[in-house]
């Protein structure tokens, strides 16, 4: 009985104190439960009334009780501000890098690019975003880069667009969070070129299927309202594609390998 008689001394003491600010009361139950709302009535050592922020009104008995405690209620633009880029409907994305081949070495250096990518989808949720996107590989070495040692690179000989499918995931509902994302897609050489007279030809007929694309990333998302953001990252592409012969570098062999690399990423989220 003491004890119930100090809880609510204590409670009063609170509203009087606190009577002219926008607060809720929060109810903590012996049985670990926690209410959240406005105690409208209240029996001193019997029962208590409160109406929940889901419109309903509960009784509770004093003994159910373990504590009564106020807090300041979120306004609206507090509210907004505290999650920040995770309304759900459309999302775009247009992300600008610049990538280097991964590891190292001459067979592959060719992937060293800079690349586009511009993606459209939905975000369902605050946590996770579905969409398609196309993007543009080209390579910022010296112009013969893809002839090495008469190894001349099959991937793109100008240069390269893929199109794939992007998830994304974040880790939290804040204004600055990680995030996890997964791009798998096709690409096309877009300028089949010849690889030893490096005769160009830009025409439809001579785009060419180059293999498939895959690519995981992570990074930090940063968003100023609920619909504009950018996000920093870097991501590991791993590209297919068909193996010319030493021997014959106009000749495609029918042996699929990959090249890999590394790219650091800056994008714009809209």
């Amino acid at each position: 009985m003491k004890r119930i008689s100090i809880l609510f001394t204590f409670y009063i003491i609170s509203i009087m104190a606190f009577g002219q600010q926008n607060l809720q009361d929060i109810v903590y139950l012996k049985n670990d439960t926690i209410i959240k709302g406005i105690i409208f009535e209240q029996i001193p050592f019997k029962c208590l009334r409160i109406f929940t922020s889901d419109g309903d009104t509960l009784i509770y008995k004093i003994d159910e009780v373990e504590k009564i405690i106020r807090e300041p209620i979120l306004n609206e633009r507090e509210s907004v501000k505290s999650k920040r880029g995770l309304k759900a409907g459309y999302q775009g994305i247009v992300e600008m890098g610049v990538s280097k081949a991964y590891p190292s070495n001459q067979a592959n250096d060719y992937t060293a690019c800079l690349k586009l990518n511009v993606i459209n989808g939905y975000r369902f949720n605050p946590y996770l975003f579905l969409g398609v996107g196309i993007g543009l590989r080209y390579p910022y070495l010296e112009n013969d880069i893809y002839l090495r040692n008469n190894w001349p690179s099959p991937v793109f000989n100008d240069f390269g667009v893929p199109i794939f499918l992007d998830i994304r995931t974040n880790f939290f509902i804040h204004k600055v969070t990680p995030f996890l994302a997964f791009s798998l897609g096709y690409s096309f050489d877009m300028n089949n070129n010849n690889p030893i007279t490096r005769e160009k030809n830009y025409s439809f007929s001579q785009i060419n299927g180059v293999g498939l694309l895959l690519s995981p990333s992570a990074g930090i998302n940063y968003t100023f309202s609920d619909t504009y953001g950018i996000n920093i990252g870097i991501s590991y592409e791993s590209q297919r594609f068909k193996k010319y012969p030493l021997d014959c570098p106009r000749c495609l062999l029918n042996v699929i390998t990959s090249s890999n690399c590394l790219s650091f990423n800056i994008g714009l989220l809209f």
